[in-house]
C-alpha cells in the first residue's frame, strides 16, 4: 500500500437503495480504505457541498448517488420524488448570487431517465417543487474525481481525508510516542514503590544461597574400628579387674600363710634348736628357688602383656582401617 492509495476512489455506487448505478458514477472518496461511505459523482466531475456534484461540460449541477446499499447514510443524496431517475438535475430556488449568504433552498428538475450528463438538461424552477436541501447560494468545491477509478482524487481545502490511526500502526510507526506521553511524576512514582518495596523485602540470600556444610563423613573401616575398639576395651577393662582382684586374693593369702608360719615357730628368746632339726640347714624362704607369689612389679609386666596382645589381635583384624591402634 502507498501513502495515496486512501486517496484513489474505491467503492460501489448506488442511486437508490439496493440498486447500483452506472458504471460512469465513482465515489467521492475511497470508501473500502478509510471505512465510511462518500457520494457518488460522474468520473472527472466535481464533488460539491451536500452530495452534490457539477458537470462542467454542460455547467449542470446535480446529485446522484452514494456507496451506501442501504441509502441511509448522511452521505446519500435524498431524490424525494425522482427515485427512479440515474441522475437528479437540482435549480436554486433563490435568486441571489451573494456568496456570503448562509443558506437558500435547492430542488430538483425531472429529467429522462436515458439522458445524459453531456446533453444540456431543460430549464426548469423550483414552482410546485419540494426543496431537497438548503445550501449556499454557491455551493463549495470538495474534491475534483479522476477519469479513471485507478486515478487519484484532488481534494480542495481541508477536505483531505487522512488514513484512520489503529493501534498496531502506531506503535509500528511511533514505538516511543507511548513512553514520551507518559508524565514524569508516574515515572517517578514507579520508581518509589519499586525501591520501598525491594527495602522491606527479606533478603534473598537468606533464604537460597546458605548452604550448611557438610557433615563428616564416616567410612566403613572406621565404623568397624571403632565398633571392635568398643568391645576390646571393654574386654581389657574386664582383664584388668580380673586380675586386680587375683593379685588382691593371692596377697591376702600371702600374708594370711605368713602369719600362721609365725605362730607355729620357737618363742622368741628361747635359743634352742631342736636336735632333730640340727642336720637341717635353715635356708630363707627367699633364697629358695620356689617362689609362692609374684614381686611387686609382676602385676604390670602381665598387664602389658595382656594389653600387647590385645592390640597385636586388633592389628590383624583390622589391618589399615584401625588407625588409632597404630597411634
Amino acid at each position: 500500500m502507498t501513502d495515496k492509495d486512501h486517496l484513489k476512489p474505491n467503492g460501489t455506487c448506488y442511486r437508490i437503495k439496493n440498486v447500483k448505478a452506472g458504471p460512469d458514477f465513482m465515489p467521492c472518496g475511497n470508501a473500502n480504505l478509510l471505512g465510511t461511505h462518500f457520494a457518488c459523482c460522474n468520473h472527472g466531475d466535481k464533488c460539491l457541498s451536500s452530495n452534490a456534484c457539477f458537470h462542467a461540460k454542460t455547467g449542470t449541477t446535480y446529485i446522484a448517488g452514494c456507496t451506501d446499499p442501504t441509502y441511509s447514510h448522511p452521505s446519500c443524496p435524498q431524490k424525494l420524488y425522482f427515485q427512479d431517475q440515474p441522475w437528479l438535475g437540482l435549480v436554486r430556488c433563490g435568486k441571489s448570487n451573494d456568496v456570503h449568504k448562509k443558506e437558500e433552498e435547492w430542488a430538483g428538475c425531472e429529467e429522462p431517465d436515458d439522458l445524459s450528463l453531456d446533453e444540456a438538461p431543460a430549464n426548469c424552477d423550483c414552482d410546485g417543487k419540494g426543496a431537497l436541501f438548503r445550501d449556499a447560494p454557491i455551493l463549495e468545491d470538495i474534491a475534483q474525481l479522476p477519469k479513471k477509478t485507478t486515478g487519484t482524487i484532488t481534494y480542495f481545502g481541508d477536505h483531505t481525508p487522512t488514513m484512520p490511526v489503529t493501534s498496531s500502526s502506531s506503535s509500528s510507526s511511533s514505538p516511543s510516542s507511548t513512553s514520551e506521553a507518559r508524565p514524569p511524576s508516574t515515572t517517578e512514582s514507579s520508581m518509589l514503590t519499586d525501591a520501598s518495596t525491594t527495602a522491606t523485602s527479606p533478603p534473598f540470600i537468606a533464604t537460597s544461597s546458605v548452604t550448611p556444610p557438610d557433615s563428616p563423613v564416616i567410612t566403613v573401616g572406621a565404623k568397624a574400628g571403632v565398633g571392635i575398639g568398643s568391645a576390646l576395651g571393654a574386654l581389657l577393662i574386664g582383664c584388668m579387674v580380673f586380675m586386680a582382684l587375683s593379685l588382691r586374693k593371692r596377697k591376702k593369702k600371702r600374708q594370711q600363710q605368713a602369719q600362721d608360719s609365725q605362730e607355729g615357730s620357737p618363742a622368741a628368746g628361747q635359743g634352742q634348736i631342736s636336735s632333730a632339726n640340727t642336720d637341717v640347714p635353715l635356708v630363707s624362704p627367699a633364697m629358695s628357688g620356689f617362689k609362692s607369689e609374684l614381686s611387686a612389679d609382676e602385676p604390670n609386666i602381665v598387664g602389658a602383656s595382656v594389653a600387647g596382645a590385645i592390640f597385636g589381635s586388633l592389628r590383624l583384624i583390622c589391618g589399615d582401617n584401625c588407625m588409632w591402634i597404630h597411634a
